[in-house]
């Protein structure tokens, strides 16, 4: 028993000491990795630092040369006003006197044109009306009495051959209509006598098929009726459509007549009136068209031979004023023409100069900034980088390093104990004679001894599964 003792003390000290360096290895771990994440921690502040710096720097750089570039632009303008205003008042003076030149030539002109066309114009219109109202006078006179003359005949005849027609055709509608009252009136008895006639034989015929048909079947008797009714149909029928076809011969052979004999009194009619009528008219329209044509002719002949007077006159007056105004014209276009060239060439020769001095300057103003900004800007993000990187090679350096010797010692520990601890087994082994069973369950011990005489176990729970089947003593 003292002996079994003995081994479970030492196997107790061997898992403490094994404990022990366990946790020490966890501790060196924990602190080696949070020496890591400082580390880490620094280096992305020290990043983030610069990068702030580098943006701030980049975002000075840009406000400067966005200055630079509104000074440069406003400055382009300032010029670029000053020569609008200056071209603005040299073509305003140009234009202007050229404007007045212009309007003074002209009015010139026109009051020459209008002096001479009012004379001129003066001159005809007096000839011109005396002789033309003189003619439209004595042509207006001849054409009222000519068309009194003409309207007051045809009047006289339009009316005569109208009463006449007037009455002929009442006279033959008149016989006409008596002509037909009495034929439908004839018509009208001839078919009443015949109805007369058609009703007694009827009625005769009937009255005896009647006291034949009392000895009959009542089916003979009703067949004979039927007869009888469809011959009285018959026979009417017939009487009426005879009736009917004399009455529209008769009035179509009336009509016809009366339509002839209207037609042939109205073409007579009118043809002799529109003979006479025609024969008036030609005799008056050619005495008026000899007087007119004679009148007209002398007037035309004079007016024509004034007019054309006049109007050589006037052609001859306005070719001369039309060549002036062409003359003065041509030698204003031409000045104004050389004047807005001379001063459009020195305009944008002046213009030129000056933007392309202004682009330049600003130019070579941004080139400086920008090449000095960016200088810098790259020399400092290289400088951070190179610092980063030695700072995070360092700190890899030195974590691995404490990390290689803490798992070394680690090692060393650990085998030392496994040697010690193997030692005392087999000393133990060899003394007690004990078979030894190694269970590794939930990280816990667990000892038990058995005897061969009895069943009784004794279990001591450590930090592991270890079982020590001890024989008896």
């Amino acid at each position: 028993m003292e002996r079994t003792q003995v081994v479970v003390v030492v196997v107790v000290v061997v898992v403490v000491v094994v404990v022990v360096v366990v946790v020490v290895v966890v501790v060196v771990v924990v602190v080696v990795v949070v020496v890591e994440v400082v580390v880490v921690v620094v280096v992305v502040v020290v990043v983030v630092v610069v990068v702030v710096v580098v943006v701030v720097v980049v975002v000075v750089v840009v406000v400067v040369v966005v200055v630079e570039v509104v000074v440069a632009v406003v400055v382009v303008v300032v010029v670029v006003v000053v020569v609008v205003v200056v071209v603005v008042e040299e073509v305003v003076v140009v234009v202007v006197e050229v404007v007045v030149v212009v309007i003074v030539e002209i009015v010139v002109v026109v009051v020459a044109v209008v002096v001479v066309v009012v004379v001129v114009v003066v001159v005809e219109v007096v000839v011109v009306v005396v002789v033309e109202v003189v003619v439209v006078v004595v042509v207006v006179v001849v054409v009222v009495v000519v068309v009194v003359v003409v309207v007051v005949v045809v009047v006289v005849v339009v009316v005569v051959v109208v009463v006449v027609v007037v009455v002929v055709v009442v006279v033959v509608e008149v016989v006409v209509v008596v002509v037909v009252v009495v034929v439908v009136v004839v018509v009208v008895v001839v078919v009443v006598v015949v109805v007369v006639v058609v009703v007694v034989v009827v009625v005769v015929v009937v009255v005896v098929e009647v006291v034949v048909v009392v000895v009959v079947v009542v089916v003979v008797v009703v067949v004979v009726v039927v007869v009888v009714v469809v011959v009285v149909v018959l026979v009417l029928v017939v009487v009426v459509v005879v009736v009917v076809v004399v009455v529209v011969v008769v009035v179509i052979v009336v009509v016809v007549v009366e339509v002839v004999v209207v037609v042939v009194v109205v073409v007579v009619v009118v043809v002799v009136v529109v003979v006479v009528v025609v024969v008036v008219e030609v005799v008056v329209v050619v005495v008026v068209v000899v007087v007119v044509v004679v009148v007209v002719v002398v007037v035309v002949v004079v007016v024509v031979v004034v007019e054309v007077v006049v109007v050589v006159v006037e052609v001859v007056v306005v070719i001369v004023v039309v060549v002036v105004v062409v003359v003065v014209v041509v030698v204003v276009v031409v000045v104004v023409v050389v004047e807005v060239a001379v001063v459009v060439v020195v305009v944008v020769v002046v213009v030129v100069v000056v933007v392309v001095v202004v682009v330049v300057v600003v130019v070579v103003v941004v080139v400086e900034e920008v090449v000095v900004v960016v200088v810098v800007v790259v020399v400092v993000e290289v400088v951070v980088v190179v610092v980063v990187v030695v700072v995070v090679v360092v700190v890899v350096v030195v974590v691995v390093v404490v990390v290689v010797v803490v798992v070394i010692v680690a090692i060393v520990v650990v085998v030392v104990v496994v040697v010690v601890v193997v030692v005392v087994v087999v000393v133990v082994v060899e003394e007690v004679e004990v078979d030894v069973v190694v269970i590794i369950h939930s990280a816990a011990f667990t000892t038990s001894s058995s005897s061969s005489r009895s069943s009784s176990s004794k279990e001591v729970v450590v930090e592991a599964v270890v079982v020590f089947k001890l024989p008896s003593v």
